[in-house]
């Protein structure tokens, strides 16, 4: 999605009164619980206007070096003072197209001598990407291993949404960048993006097995819970992925977790007919009788949706279990 541009505040002495928010994207400089604090200290210009590091370095990548102008006043605002720091940034620190284009190129010799010239390596581009995200999403382990070597954020999170390097290439089931960045101490946990996913929780979606295990090897939390109330093995019973299932139920998940209204993995994997789900799910003690508020049950669902397979194992395991309680009183 294209960046909406603000509206042109009005040039008076009142400008001094936001100093406390940012002229790009209207937020206050404190309380952004997405992008880490370093990344996104108050910053003004040498024009005198104020601005999120975060958003200033995404606006001047398509300027030129030398031509860049303030996005208020249309000014020179180079060099830039961080607030935070007391560090005033010339132009080249801001990364332009050339950073961009040998990062999206793979060019490693271009992006060294960029970096020795100065260029943050951490600056925002297209999108909200910095140069290791970019790497990340596009698989490049000998560009991420050069920019983790010069002190990349591991943990750097794109604002708008909070994704991060270790999310983007969790999602793309790339185990090489996933290894290299944990190993260069990428938090599995956070940050959380705006829908509460987790890179754990991007891994099971999109079925990324081998990610899987090395993120819960990391230490990723498993009891993380979507802001839509889904739990892990809800989202690996939605989308049948069999093999992340069976990695969740052996690191402990209670199959019997249910969503915020009350659907459990087993309901979600019989409503889908997603069958090798509903026998892992029953082998690991999900309770086939869990009613969501509705009072619907798992073979309920299975039955209105015509998924056979699933109300075959359902009745199976129901018939199976009432012999045993039976057998279990008459001893």
């Amino acid at each position: 999605m294209d960046a909406i541009a603000p509206s042109p505040l009005p040039m008076s002495t009142e400008l001094t009164s936001k100093a406390d928010v940012c002229s790009i994207c209207h937020g206050g400089f404190h309380g952004r619980n997405v992008a880490p604090v370093n990344l996104n200290p108050k910053c003004q210009t040498h024009c005198g206007h104020y601005f999120h590091l975060h958003c200033i370095t995404g606006q001047f990548v398509d300027e030129p070096l030398g031509s860049r102008r303030c996005k208020l006043c249309r000014q020179n605002p180079i060099p830039v003072l961080n607030t935070s720091t007391g560090e005033s940034y010339p132009d080249k620190f801001f990364a332009d197209q050339r950073f961009r284009s040998a990062c999206c190129s793979r060019d490693l010799k271009q992006v060294q001598k960029l970096l020795e010239e100065g260029v943050n390596i951490n600056a925002v581009m297209n999108a909200g990407f910095t140069a290791l995200m970019i790497a990340s999403s596009e698989g490049f382990t000998d560009l991420a291993e050069l920019l983790i070597r010069h002190g990349a954020d591991v943990n750097a999170a794109r604002a708008e949404d909070g994704v991060t390097a270790l999310f983007l290439t969790a999602q793309n089931n790339d185990p090489d960048v996933t290894r290299l960045l944990i190993s260069a101490r990428a938090d599995p946990n956070i940050p959380r993006t705006s829908d509460g996913a987790t890179p754990l929780a991007i891994a099971v979606q999109e079925g990324c097995t081998e990610c899987v295990k090395l993120l819960l090897q990391a230490g990723a939390f498993t009891s993380a819970v979507l802001s839509s109330g889904m739990t892990l093995l809800y989202i690996a019973a939605l989308r049948g992925n069999t093999d992340c299932l069976k990695l969740l139920l052996k690191a402990g998940l209670d199959p019997n977790d249910a969503s915020s209204i009350g659907i459990t993995p087993l309901y979600i994997a019989a409503l889908k007919g997603n069958t090798d789900c509903v026998k892992l799910l029953i082998d690991a003690g999900a309770n086939i009788n869990a009613r969501t508020k509705n009072g619907s049950t798992p073979l309920s669902i299975a039955t209105r949706m015509g998924n056979t397979d699933c109300v075959k194992v359902l009745i199976e395991t129901g018939k199976s279990q009432e012999a045993k309680e039976k057998h279990d009183v008459l001893q």
